[in-house]
């Protein structure tokens, strides 16, 4: 799920909401409890996890010696934070449990503090892969926060946007799109048009809207959008190269190539050295057809990025598009060259492989589309559209342009529009069906 607020970002707001009724000088257990609350922050910074859980479980204790149910939420909230971060998302949903008990007890079921709350445990369950019990947990945050009166606009905003995703992710598309409005209204109507949140939200309904095939209304954002980040002083360049890249896919999508470029050639011009805007151009030249300049863009984006997946990615492109152009057999040996350079580091990494693998040679269709399975539903879904793709692709590049297009059908009918393997199976079927 596309998500944009940290929950740094959340907690601010929250504790700009509310401050405890602490004593102006802190005494006995009061003064344990602050000293093991700011132990526990500077470990969390330090991202010293266990010391943190340690100190905050400290303060826990201090806060219960005092008969303080507030502080005891508090550091109960902290300790099912520093669990959230060190990735146990079972041990941190357990205490967040705890801490929402006990802040509802102490605070009443519509303080503000639970909003943070409500939003940590909201990520416990989507780390356990559990969007079901996530998703009310939002919800109920965002309906505290409106009813807040002198709420944060921009946290009201925020969190209309992440419920708005859960909606969008369920396909509930005309939900999505009111809570994403809402979050946009709260901005505009408290900032005014220009306010970079607005501009990210307009790019958030874009892709809402692309999803949807209403890809005029997404250019009449998405334009805005650059309007509202050219307007802004602040450093918006993040936005702004999500927006151009939008931009160029969507005037890509209705034949408007100089737009398209333009705005590719654009996102160069704002993109940091970490970025990779080199792909989005070499897409738009595969989609025109244009395959040699196709492969020089992807050449150029392994200068940017030679390691990593976009670069296992990278590689299997610049194999297709020297097979196309006769070199399939030099193209195949580097390849697997690359591969027997390439060092496996995280479980994620062998899905990206199993691709380049098949690409290869070094494996069937049958193997690519039994590593692409798996427990996952979304996921599986995912990975299935990639398999029959690169399936469709290599079938092409072995001259069975008849066993291809059923192939890139399948890819088509997965529908996962935000995919560039979708997006170029409709360009390679355009091409074989024109012939």
């Amino acid at each position: 799920m596309r998500r944009w607020m940290s929950r740094e970002y959340v907690l601010a707001c929250v504790l700009a909401f509310f401050a405890f009724s602490f004593s102006p000088v802190a005494r006995g257990g009061e003064a344990e409890w602050t000293k093991h609350q700011e132990a526990g922050s500077k470990a969390l910074a330090a991202r010293d996890y266990d010391r943190a859980y340690a100190e905050y479980d400290a303060a826990r204790g201090e806060a219960e010696e005092m008969d303080d149910a507030r502080r005891a939420s508090f550091a109960l909230h902290m300790m099912g934070t520093a669990r959230l971060q060190q990735g146990r998302a079972e041990v941190a949903e357990e205490t967040l449990q705890r801490a929402l008990v006990s802040a509802e007890g102490s605070m009443g079921r519509d303080h503000p503090f639970l909003i943070s709350v409500l939003y940590d445990l909201a990520r416990a369950y989507d780390l356990q892969r559990q969007p079901e019990n996530a998703e009310p947990l939002i919800g109920r945050a965002l309906a505290i926060a409106v009813a807040k009166r002198g709420d944060s606009p921009e946290l009201v905003a925020q969190l209309a946007v992440t419920l708005g995703a859960y909606a969008e992710r369920r396909r509930q598309f005309a939900e999505a799109e009111k809570l994403y409005r809402q979050g946009l209204d709260r901005i505009v109507y408290t900032y005014g048009p220009f306010h970079r949140t607005a501009a990210a939200i307009r790019v958030t309904l874009a892709r809402l809207y692309d999803e949807q095939d209403r890809v005029d209304e997404a250019i009449t954002l998405l334009e805005s959008s650059r309007k509202a980040l050219r307007a802004a002083d602040t450093d918006s360049r993040p936005i702004l190269a999500t927006t151009l890249h939008l931009l160029a896919r969507a005037y890509a999508a209705q034949g408007k190539w100089d737009q398209a470029f333009a705005a590719a050639d654009q996102l160069v011009e704002v993109s940091p050295p970490t970025a990779d805007p080199f792909r989005v151009r070499a897409l738009l030249y595969f989609d025109k057809g244009e395959f040699p300049k196709a492969l020089e863009e992807f050449r150029r984006s392994l200068e940017r990025r030679p390691t990593g997946n976009d670069a296992d990615y990278g590689q299997v492109w610049v194999y297709l598009l020297r097979a196309r152009q006769g070199e399939k057999d030099a193209a195949r040996r580097d390849l697997r060259q690359y591969l027997d350079s390439r060092k496996t580091t995280t479980p994620e990494d062998e899905w990206y492989l199993a691709v380049a693998r098949h690409c290869a040679g070094q494996s069937s269709e049958e193997d690519l589309f039994k590593a692409a399975k798996s427990t996952n539903r979304r996921k599986a879904r995912e990975q299935e559209c990639e398999a029959t793709f690169y399936s469709a692709m290599q079938r092409l590049a072995d001259g069975d342009k008849a066993g291809a297009a059923p192939l890139l059908k399948r890819a088509v009918a997965a529908d996962i529009k935000d995919f560039i393997e979708h997006r170029a199976a409709i360009a390679e079927l355009k091409r074989l069906q024109a012939k």
